[in-house]
C-alpha cells in the first residue's frame, strides 16, 4: 500500500502517530523527486499528511519532527508549480496551501512568516502563483500595505486584469490585499483601491474589475462606502455608471438614489447591452416583497418599442428573462401589501400594478394586428402566455398556471373579444411558431371562448377553414389544420364526432379524385391540409379517449391511396420543376396560369400529400394494432427507397422509427426492421440503377432502422456496417462505358456516409472510422468517377467529424494511436506519388495532406518525423496546389528545436534552375514559424537574395522570395519593366507590393502621384490602401485615374480616397451616377457626393437628393441603401440651410431608413436621426421615429400618411388575391407599415370607400387578417 493510500485508508483514531511523524521525510521526499506529471499526486499526499497531523491535535510531537524550515520547503514547492498548473494540480495546491498555513499557525503561531511574504512578493507581477498565494495569506497576515511588494504592483495587476486567465486569481488576491481593517479609516481605505478602480474603467481591464475585484471589495460594507466610491468616479460613462450600479445592485445595497432621468433613458440607449443592464436595475431586486416605484412601470411603458420589439432575438430574450422575473416579483410584492395593509380601499402600489397589468395586455393586442412583423408577434405571444400562466387573469383554468407559493392579489381580464379575435386570426399565419402559440392561447382562454360559444359560431369558423385546408400552399394547409383542430375542442361531444367524420369523408374524396384524376385534384383542392387536420386532431385528448379502430383504418388507407397516386410524380427522375407528364392525363396551361409554373405545383402537391400522410401515421403509430405494423413499415420502406425528392423521403424517416421502435418491442417482430433493411441492401446488388447517385432514401433506412433499435446498438450496427463494407470492396468489372456499369457500391459508400454522421450512432460506430477512412482514400484512386466521388463525400464526412465543422486541429499522437494502420497508408500513399509522380496516384495526395495539416506534433512525439522527406519532395511538385498544401504541412510537422535547421536546408537547396523547387521552398519558408532575427537565416537570405530575387526571371516566384525577405525584414529594391505588349500578371502583383511597402515606409506626394500614374491596378490598390490624406496636389491625379481607368474596383477605392477630402466640385463626380458605370462605382459615388452637395447649387442639390431618394427605396440592395445614408450623414455634416420641401424630403428619407430591413442599416440610421433631434447619445431607431417624425411640416406627413396612389387603386390592390404557389415576398419585412401610418399623423377621417364598407372587418378569420386591407384603413383615419 502506497503512503498516500495508508493515510486516507486508516480511521484517524486507528493511525499510529509515530508512523505518521516517521512518514514525514519521505512525505518531503515526495515533493523533492516529483516529476512534471507526479505533482499532482504528490502535493495531494503531502495535504493529506498535513491534514492527519492536524487531526491527531499533538503540537508538542509535531513540532519535534515538523520544522519551520521544512515547512518553509513546502511553502517553495507550492509557489514554484503554481503558475504553470494544471487545474487538477492548481486544486491540489490551493488545498495544500490552505492547510500549510493551518498547520504553520498552530506549530508556530509567533512567526510572522516574514521570509514567506518576501519570496512571494520578489515575483513577477505577471506571474500567477503570486496572486493565488497572496488570497489565503492575506487572511493570515495583517497590513498587506507593508509587504513590500514592488513598486508600481498595484497597477500592474489591475491591467494584468484585462486577460481572463488572470482576471479571477488577480480580483481575489487584490480583494484580500486591499480589505477592510478594523480601526482603518474608512474613507481614506475607500480613496485606496478606487484609484485603481477608476484607472480601470478606462481600460481594457474595465469588464473583469467590474466582475472579478468590485463585488469583493464591496461585500458586507455599508451603502456608504459605495457611494463614496461612486460619487469619485471621475466623467463616468453611461457604461461605468451602470457597471458599478450592477455591481451594487447585485449586492442588494439601495441605489433608488441614482436611477434618475438620466439613467432611464438609457432604457431607449442604441447600446443593446446598456439598455439591458438598466433595465435589470430598474426590475430586479433580491427581495422579492420590495414595492415597484411607479417610476419603473412608466419607464417601461415609454420605452416598450425599444425593449420589446427589438429585431435580435438574443436581446429579446434578455428582455423577455428580466420581465419575467419583473412580474413575478410584482406578483410576491404586491401580495404581500395587500395581506398587510390596514387601511381602507385599495393601496396604492397594486393600483398602480393594476394600471401596468392593464396596460401590457393591450399592448401586445395592438402587435396581433395584421401586417405586424414576426418580431412583434413573437412578443406578442410570449408576454400573453406569461401573463396567462402567472395567474393574473384568474378567469384562466388553473390547471395552466405555473407553480407559484403565492397568488397575484388582483385579477386583469387578459382575454378579452378583441384578443380571442386576433389570437384566432392568427392561426393561419404565415410562421409556423405563431400559428402554434396562438393555438395554444386559445386553449387557455377562459369558457366561454369569444366566437366559439356555440356550435352555431363553431360552424362559421369551420366554414372559413376550409378553403385554407383545402390551399395549395403549405402554410395554407398548416394555418387550416390549426383552425380545424381547433374546431373540434370548441364543438360538444356529438359536434367533435360529426366534424371529424366530415373531415375524413373530405379526405377519402379528395385522395380518390386523385387516384383516378391528378390533374383536378391538383387544380381544384390541395389535400395536405386535410392530412394535416386530421393528424392534428389525432394528438388530441378527446380523440385519443374516443379513437375507434374503424377511423384509424380509414386514415391508414387514405395514406396508402395518396402514395398510389403520387407514386409516379415522386419517382421520377426528371429535376424537379420539369416533370414530364403523360399526354393522356388531361394536365392543361390553365393550370399553370393559376398557380404558376405546372411541375412545380404537380409536384408540390405530391410530396406535401405523401409528407403530411407520414405525419398523420406517425402520429397514429402508438394506437394502431400489432398486425397493421408489418404493412405500414413495407409501405414506408417503399416510399423512403423509390423517392426521389428530398423534402419527401425525409418526411418518411420519423414514422419508419416509430414504426421499428414498434416493431422492437413486440416479440414476434423483433427481427423484422433488419431482416428489411437486409432485403434492401441484397436488392441493391442487382437494382442499382433504380436510385439516384447520392441512393436517395437508401441511407435514410439504414440509420432510420439503427437509431430504432434497442440498445446495446454496437452488435446491430457492427451488422450493418460490416455488410456495406462488404459491398463498398466489390471489385469494379472494367468498361469502356461507365454509365453503363452497376455500381451498388456507390449506395454502399452513401450508407456508410450517412450512418458515420448520424449523431446518435456517434459511439456503436466509433471503431468503424477508421476502416472508412482507408476506404475514402483508397476511393481517390479509383478509375471510375462514381467512386471517386463517393470517396471524397465519404473523406469529407469523416474529416468533419473527427475535426469538426469549423476545422480545429488534433494531436497526431492522439490520432495515431486511435487509428493505428492510417499512418502506415499515409507514408506508403505518399512514398508511392513521390517515386513514380503518376495521375494514378495523384488524388490520394489531396485527402492525405489535409489529414496531415490537422494533426499537431505535440511534445516528444517524433510520429511525424517520417512525413518529412515525403513531403519534402513535394516540395517540388509540377502542380502548383501540392506545392501550396505541402508547403503548409512542412511548416506544421517540423519539431520545433529543428526550424531553424530546416529553413537553412530550404534556403541552400533554391535554385533559379528549378523553378518549382523555389517556389515550393519559398512557400514553406513563409509558412515557417521562425526566429526572423536570426543571424544564421539572415546571412544565409542575403547571400542568396540576388540570385533568387534580382536574377530571377520568374514573377511568380519572385512574388514569394519578396514575401520571404520582406519577412525577415530585408527590402530589395525593385526596377520597373520596361512596357512590353503583355505583362506576367504576377509582375503586376510583385508592383502592387512594392508599391505598398513604398507607401508603409513613406513618401512624398510626388511620388504618390507617380504611382497613380502607373496603368497596373495592383499598384493602384496598394496606394489607394494606404493612403490616409488627400491633398490638394494628389487631387487632380486622383480624378485622372478615375476617368482612365476601366477598372471598377479601382474607381470605388479612387473615390473612397477622394471622400477623405472635405472639399470638391459636385461636378466632378456626378457624372458616375449615370446607370451605364457599375452598381459599385454608382453607390461610392453617392457617398462622396454627401459633402460636395452641402455647397452645391440649388440644381446640383436637387440631383443629390434624387439619386438618395433612388438609391433608399426599399428594392434597391442594402449597399445602395448604406451609401444612400452615408450619403446623407456626410451632407448634414456640414450643416447646410435647406428649404422645407427639401428638408421634408431628406429627413422622410432618413425616417424611413429607420425601419429598413437590414439591422446595421437601422443603427446607422439611428445614429444619424439622433444627431438631427440633438440627443446627447445615439438612440434606438424605433424611439428615434416619432421624435424625427415631429421635424417633418405636417402637409408633408399627411402626403405620405394617405399614399401616393388614389384611394380607388389602393381598393383593388387590397382586395386582389394571388393563388400563385410561390408569392413573392415583400422586399422589407422588418417595417410595420400600420405603425408608420400612426405615427405620421391621424389627419381627418376618411370617407370609407362601398367595397371596404361591404365586408365584415370583426369576424375572425374573414377580411379582419387581410394585412393590405388593415393599412388602407389606417391611412383613412380607421386604425384600431
Amino acid at each position: 500500500m502506497d503512503l498516500r493510500q495508508a493515510l486516507v485508508g486508516t480511521p484517524i483514531n486507528d493511525l499510529d502517530h509515530s508512523w505518521l511523524f516517521v512518514n514525514y521525510q519521505n512525505v518531503l521526499d515526495l515533493l523533492r523527486t516529483a516529476t512534471i506529471s507526479g505533482r499532482t499526486a504528490a502535493a495531494d499526499t503531502v495535504s493529506v499528511w498535513i491534514q492527519r497531523c492536524l487531526q491527531i491535535n499533538d503540537p508538542g510531537a509535531a513540532v519535534q519532527v515538523v520544522s519551520l524550515e521544512s515547512l518553509t520547503e513546502i511553502y517553495y514547492f507550492i509557489c514554484d508549480n503554481w503558475n504553470d498548473a494544471t487545474p487538477a494540480l492548481s486544486n491540489a495546491l490551493r488545498d495544500l496551501f490552505k492547510k500549510l498555513l493551518s498547520l504553520k499557525t498552530r506549530l508556530y503561531p509567533e512567526n510572522s512568516a516574514e521570509s514567506w511574504v518576501r519570496y512571494i512578493a520578489a515575483f513577477p507581477s505577471s506571474n500567477k502563483a503570486l496572486y493565488y498565494v497572496i488570497e489565503p495569506l492575506a487572511k493570515f497576515l495583517p497590513n498587506p500595505y507593508s509587504w513590500g511588494l514592488e513598486q508600481g504592483f498595484y497597477n500592474r495587476a489591475f491591467a494584468l486584469m484585462s486577460t481572463l486567465e488572470h482576471a479571477n486569481p488577480v480580483g481575489k488576491a487584490l480583494a484580500s490585499l486591499l480589505h477592510f481593517h478594523k480601526g482603518t479609516d474608512r474613507n481614506q481605505w475607500v480613496r485606496e483601491w478606487s484609484q485603481y478602480v477608476y484607472r480601470s474603467l478606462k481600460s481594457p481591464s474595465r469588464t473583469n474589475v467590474l466582475i472579478y475585484f468590485l463585488p469583493l471589495i464591496l461585500r458586507g460594507q455599508p451603502l456608504e462606502v459605495f457611494d463614496a466610491f461612486y460619487g469619485g468616479i471621475p466623467d463616468p460613462s453611461l457604461e461605468d455608471a451602470t457597471g458599478c450600479l450592477k455591481v451594487a445592485h447585485e449586492l442588494d445595497l439601495d441605489i433608488s438614489r441614482y436611477m434618475d432621468s438620466s439613467m432611464t433613458e438609457c432604457l431607449h440607449h442604441a447600446s443593446r447591452s446598456l439598455r439591458v443592464e438598466v433595465l435589470s436595475l430598474l426590475t430586479i431586486s433580491k427581495q422579492t416583497s420590495r414595492p415597484v416605484p411607479r417610476s419603473t412601470y412608466e419607464a417601461i411603458k415609454q420605452n416598450s418599442d425599444a425593449l420589446l420589439c427589438e429585431a435580435d432575438p438574443k436581446f429579446r430574450n434578455q428582455v423577455y428573462g428580466l420581465l419575467r422575473q419583473f412580474v413575478f416579483r410584482v406578483r410576491g410584492s404586491t401580495y404581500g401589501i395587500v395581506r398587510d395593509f390596514k387601511g381602507e380601499g385599495e393601496p396604492t402600489e397594486v393600483t398602480e400594478a393594476k394600471e401596468f397589468f392593464g396596460w401590457l395586455p393591450s399592448y401586445m393586442s395592438e402587435l396581433l394586428q395584421p401586417g405586424t412583423p414576426y418580431r412583434g408577434l413573437v412578443t406578442a405571444f410570449q408576454y400573453l402566455e406569461l401573463l396567462a400562466v402567472s395567474g393574473l387573469d384568474k378567469r384562466v383554468d388553473s390547471k395552466h398556471f405555473e407553480a407559484s407559493p403565492v397568488p397575484f392579489a388582483f385579477s386583469v381580464d387578459i382575454f378579452d373579444r378583441d384578443l380571442v379575435r386576433d389570437l384566432i386570426n392568427n392561426i393561419p399565419n404565415d410562421y409556423q411558431d405563431i400559428r402554434r402559440a396562438a393555438a395554444k392561447l386559445i386553449e387557455m382562454a377562459p369558457t366561454p371562448v369569444p366566437f366559439l360559444e356555440n356550435n352555431e359560431q363553431v360552424d362559421k369558423i369551420a366554414a372559413f377553414a376550409e378553403p385554407l385546408i383545402a390551399g395549395v400552399r403549405g402554410r395554407q394547409g398548416d394555418g387550416g389544420a390549426r383552425v380545424a383542430q381547433l374546431v373540434y375542442r370548441s364543438y360538444d361531444d356529438l359536434g367533435s364526432q360529426n366534424y371529424l367524420n366530415k373531415l375524413l369523408e373530405s379526405t377519402e374524396q379528395k385522395v380518390s379524385m386523385a387516384v383516378n384524376d391528378l390533374k383536378s385534384a391538383v387544380e381544384d383542392h390541395g389535400v395536405h391540409g386535410y392530412f394535416q387536420s386530421l393528424a392534428l386532431i389525432a394528438e388530441t385528448e378527446r380523440y385519443k379517449q374516443t379513437a375507434s379502430k374503424e377511423t384509424i383504418t380509414r386514415m391508414l388507407e387514405c395514406a396508402a391511396q395518396i402514395w398510389v397516386a403520387t407514386r409516379d410524380v415522386l419517382t421520377n427522375g426528371a429535376p424537379e420543376g420539369n416533370i414530364p407528364m403523360p399526354s393522356d392525363a388531361g394536365f392543361e396551361e390553365g393550370l399553370s396560369s393559376k398557380y404558376g409554373a405546372l411541375g412545380q405545383v404537380i409536384l408540390s402537391y405530391s410530396w406535401r400529400a405523401v409528407r403530411e400522410s407520414a405525419n398523420l401515421l406517425m402520429v397514429l403509430m402508438p394506437v394502431l394494432e400489432v398486425e397493421q405494423l408489418k404493412p405500414l413499415g413495407e409501405l414506408l420502406i417503399e416510399q423512403l427507397t423509390s423517392i426521389r425528392h428530398r423534402g419527401a423521403f425525409m418526411s418518411i424517416t420519423g414514422p419508419l422509427q416509430a414504426c421499428c421502435s414498434r416493431c422492437y418491442a413486440v416479440p414476434t417482430l423483433q427481427s423484422l426492421p433488419l431482416e428489411w433493411l437486409e432485403t434492401h441492401l441484397q436488392e441493391i446488388l442487382i437494382h442499382t440503377k433504380l436510385i439516384t447517385r447520392r441512393s436517395a432514401g437508401l441511407p435514410l433506412l439504414v440509420t432510420s432502422i439503427l437509431v430504432s433499435h434497442p440498445k446495446p446498438l454496437e452488435p446491430a450496427v457492427d451488422r450493418v456496417m460490416d455488410r456495406l463494407f462488404e459491398i463498398a470492396n466489390i471489385p469494379i468489372p472494367i468498361s469502356t462505358e461507365e454509365s453503363k456499369l452497376d455500381l451498388p457500391q456507390v449506395h454502399a459508400f452513401n450508407c456508410i456516409k450517412a450512418t458515420l454522421w448520424e449523431s446518435l450512432l456517434t459511439k456503436p460506430t466509433a471503431r468503424h472510422v477508421e476502416r472508412a477512412l482507408v476506404l475514402a482514400i483508397m476511393a481517390f484512386t479509383s478509375p471510375v468517377w462514381a467512386i471517386r466521388n463517393c470517396g471524397v463525400m465519404l473523406f469529407s464526412t469523416l474529416h468533419n467529424r473527427l475535426f469538426g465543422v469549423r476545422v480545429a486541429s488534433m494531436s497526431a499522437r492522439v490520432f495515431f494511436t486511435r487509428f493505428k494502420s492510417i499512418r502506415r497508408l499515409l507514408y506508403d500513399h505518399l512514398n508511392v506519388y513521390v517515386a513514380s509522380a503518376s495521375s494514378a496516384d495523384l488524388e490520394t495526395v489531396y485527402p492525405i495532406l489535409s489529414l496531415l495539416l490537422r494533426l499537431e506534433s505535440v511534445g516528444n512525439y517524433d510520429g511525424l518525423v517520417d512525413f518529412e522527406a515525403p513531403i519534402y519532395k513535394l516540395l517540388s511538385s509540377a502542380i502548383w496546389k501540392i506545392r501550396e498544401m505541402a508547403a503548409w504541412v512542412f511548416a506544421a510537422i517540423i519539431q520545433p528545436n529543428n526550424t531553424v535547421k530546416s529553413a537553412l536546408e530550404l534556403i541552400d537547396a533554391c535554385t533559379v534552375q528549378n523553378q518549382n523547387l523555389l517556389h515550393g521552398h519559398a512557400m514553406a519558408l513563409n509558412s515557417l514559424k521562425v526566429d526572423t532575427t536570426n543571424q544564421e537565416i539572415l546571412t544565409k537570405l542575403r547571400q542568396r537574395a540576388g540570385e533568387l530575387y534580382f536574377n530571377n526571371k520568374s514573377p511568380e516566384t519572385r512574388v514569394e522570395v519578396f514575401k520571404l525577405l520582406e519577412k525577415f525584414g530585408m527590402k530589395p529594391k525593385f526596377v520597373w519593366a520596361e512596357a512590353s505588349p503583355y505583362l506576367s500578371p504576377s509582375e503586376n502583383v510583385l508592383k502592387g507590393l512594392i508599391a505598398a511597402r513604398e507607401m508603409k515606409d513613406g513618401v512624398d506626394d510626388d511620388v504618390v502621384a507617380q504611382f497613380l500614374a502607373s496603368d497596373v491596378d495592383d499598384v493602384h490598390f496598394s496606394v489607394l490602401d494606404e493612403l490616409r490624406h488627400v491633398s490638394a496636389k494628389l487631387y487632380a491625379p486622383l480624378l485622372g485615374l478615375l476617368g482612365r481607368t476601366k477598372n471598377p474596383f479601382v474607381k470605388v477605392a479612387c473615390l473612397d480616397a477622394i471622400s477623405k477630402k472635405d472639399e470638391g466640385n459636385f461636378g466632378d463626380l456626378s457624372y458616375l451616377l449615370d446607370e451605364k458605370e457599375a452598381q459599385s462605382v454608382r453607390e461610392k459615388a453617392l457617398e462622396s457626393l454627401g459633402k460636395f452637395a452641402a455647397t452645391a447649387a440649388d440644381a446640383e442639390r436637387d440631383q443629390w437628393l434624387n439619386a438618395v431618394c433612388d438609391f433608399a427605396q426599399d428594392d434597391s440592395p442594402s449597399a445602395a441603401r448604406l451609401s444612400a445614408l452615408v450619403s446623407c450623414q456626410s451632407f448634414l455634416s456640414k450643416k447646410p440651410e435647406m428649404d422645407e420641401n427639401f428638408k421634408d424630403s431628406l429627413f422622410y428619407q432618413i425616417y424611413m431608413l429607420l425601419s429598413d430591413d437590414e439591422e446595421m442599416l437601422r443603427d446607422r440610421a439611428g445614429q444619424v436621426a439622433s444627431e438631427i433631434v440633438g440627443a446627447s447619445t445615439a438612440w434606438e431607431p424605433r424611439y428615434c421615429e416619432a421624435r424625427l417624425v415631429e421635424l417633418i411640416s405636417p402637409g408633408f406627413r399627411a402626403k405620405q400618411r394617405k399614399g401616393l396612389a388614389p384611394i380607388g387603386e389602393q381598393v383593388s390592390a387590397a382586395l386582389e388575391t394571388d393563388e400563385t404557389l410561390f408569392v413573392v415576398e415583400k422586399a422589407n419585412l422588418y417595417r410595420d407599415e400600420t405603425r408608420l401610418v400612426k405615427q405620421l399623423g391621424s389627419g381627418e377621417k376618411c370617407a370609407i370607400p362601398d367595397r371596404l364598407a361591404q365586408l365584415d372587418l370583426d369576424s375572425p378569420l374573414g377580411w379582419s387578417t387581410n394585412a393590405e386591407i388593415s393599412l388602407l384603413m389606417a391611412r383613412l383615419g380607421y386604425a384600431r
